[in-house]
């Protein structure tokens, strides 16, 4: 709970934006608030060595003042949608908004499984000696080394604290592989607060690949669940590994992209990404805010499903699909990216965010599809489709509103499709008038309303019943 009011304090501070704006810090207050009051479980069993009381050492870019302690708010509410967007495993709780993230259900633990400790050195007699139950847990790292196929790593609260400095320089790797029936889960134990936190010093240590200063997950059939990953000074999380579930997540003030995924048929759901910026670094692959988005998918094919995410006020993009194909971006919640993660601008004019909501893509995408997603007080444009060579990319049922671009950019590449859109008060007009436009807002008489345009309710920029456009934009159901 301290960490919570600290947090609350700290956006009571946030100066006043424009109405909107400031209508979505208030709402984080409220909510932080709730889930503070349903996350303090004093009756959980084993509370361990720290709750979600834990230290925090500051955000990766304010300079060591203390950051946003508390996890940032989860919509709750409304109806979980079904058919397509049904729970994949057991991990996705039955209710919470239609578009965002929602509360992830704990898994049970198992008299197999693994537990971990923050108090845990590794190689001490005291790793060295433990079994890894709940009794005797092992340190982290010696714990990712030991796991098995259907065994979970159970994260017991505290902040997990990693750097390159020193003789033994070290960020965890989930380098082992489970099964398709038999997965390996890391999760964070129910009731407690388990951080995992990089050092941001060590962007310039030594000769260290971008991968070492990042949480890597490297093995197949891999779940990550319900814990925080910041201040990495490379990705707060990078997927390598095929067949990977990062779900319940928060991650943010990481150097890079918050959630970087290379894999294939990868599942990114029900995450909160926000603050992840490389402004005020400029070497090698820092570039002054351009090259960490929320939740990127580069280089990845085949099936991977990137779902009910909340990304908010990263420096370059909110999702990025750049060489992607074949992935499916749905019901995110998506704002802020390209200014700060309270939603005030970069200033500096060195600053070389993007700041697009959702990138369908780069050079050689294609198959890409975009649906029932909501792009918000993005920097630039709500959609973009950026390369001409974007090939069969499909952006359907989604809104954009108030972006500082278009709602919709697309540069005409062969087979893409934007249909049944909803763009509204977006700085530079609804699209580029492209000819792969069909029956989308700007395409019908009529001035849009929606129902609220207040970002903590449910109905956030659902289009008011009967107004000519509720069959369209990101709640309306394809037909």
């Amino acid at each position: 709970m301290a960490a919570t009011f600290a947090a609350m304090h700290h956006l009571l501070l946030v100066p006043r934006l424009r109405r909107s704006s400031s209508r979505i810090v208030l709402s984080h207050l409220f909510l932080l608030a709730s889930l503070a009051a349903c996350g303090d479980d004093s009756s959980a069993p084993d509370a361990g060595p720290a709750d979600a009381s834990a230290e925090d050492t500051g955000s990766a870019h304010d300079g060591g003042s203390p950051a946003d302690a508390a996890s940032p708010p989860r919509d709750s509410g409304g109806d979980a949608p079904g058919g397509d967007d049904a729970a994949v495993d057991a991990g996705v709780a039955p209710s919470g908004p239609t578009i965002g993230a929602r509360p992830v259900s704990p898994s049970s633990p198992s008299a197999t499984d693994l537990y971990a400790s923050p108090d845990v050195p590794y190689g001490s007699s005291e790793d060295l000696a433990a079994d890894g139950s709940r009794a005797a847990p092992l340190s982290l790292r010696r714990a990712l080394e030991r796991v098995e196929a259907g065994q979970t790593v159970w994260l017991r609260g505290g902040i997990y604290r990693f750097s390159l400095a020193g003789d033994d320089p070290y960020y965890p790797t989930a380098a082992r592989s489970g099964t398709a029936d038999a997965r390996i889960v890391i999760e964070g134990f129910p009731g407690e607060r388990a951080v995992l936190e990089g050092t941001p010093s060590d962007w310039n240590v030594g000769s260290f690949s971008t991968e070492r200063r990042s949480f890597r997950v490297q093995g197949r059939f891999v779940t990550l669940r319900n814990f925080e990953v910041r201040r990495n000074a490379a990705f707060g999380v990078y997927i390598e590994g095929d067949d990977v579930i990062v779900e319940g997540l928060t991650v943010h003030d990481n150097l890079q992209t918050g959630i970087a995924n290379h894999g294939e048929r990868a599942i990114i759901r029900d995450n909160v990404v926000y603050g992840n910026s490389d402004y005020g670094y400029s070497n090698g692959i820092y570039d002054n805010g351009n090259n960490a988005d929320g939740i990127s998918s580069v280089l990845a094919t085949d099936g991977t499903v990137i779902e009910h995410n909340t990304v908010y006020g990263n420096s370059d993009d909110g999702i990025d699909l750049f060489y992607g194909r074949s992935i499916t971006v749905r019901r995110n919640r998506v704002y802020w990216n390209g200014r700060r993660p309270d939603g005030s601008m970069y200033t500096e004019s060195d600053f070389r965010g993007n700041g697009q909501g959702i990138k369908m893509g780069g050079t050689g995408s294609q198959g890409n599809l975009a649906e029932h997603n909501l792009a918000f007080e993005n920097l630039r444009h709500g959609f973009d489709i950026s390369e001409r060579d974007n090939l069969d990319c499909l952006m359907r049922f989604n809104t954009a509103w108030r972006n500082g671009g278009k709602g919709f950019y697309d540069l005409d590449g062969i087979g893409n499709l934007v249909q049944s859109n909803i763009a509204s008060e977006n700085s530079e007009g609804p699209s580029n008038g492209t000819d792969d436009e069909d029956d989308n807002s700007w395409q019908r008489s009529g001035t849009v309303a929606f129902v609220s345009t207040d970002p903590s309710s449910d109905e956030l920029l659902r289009p008011t019943p009967g107004g000519g456009f509720d069959d369209i934009g990101a709640y309306a159901e394809p037909r």
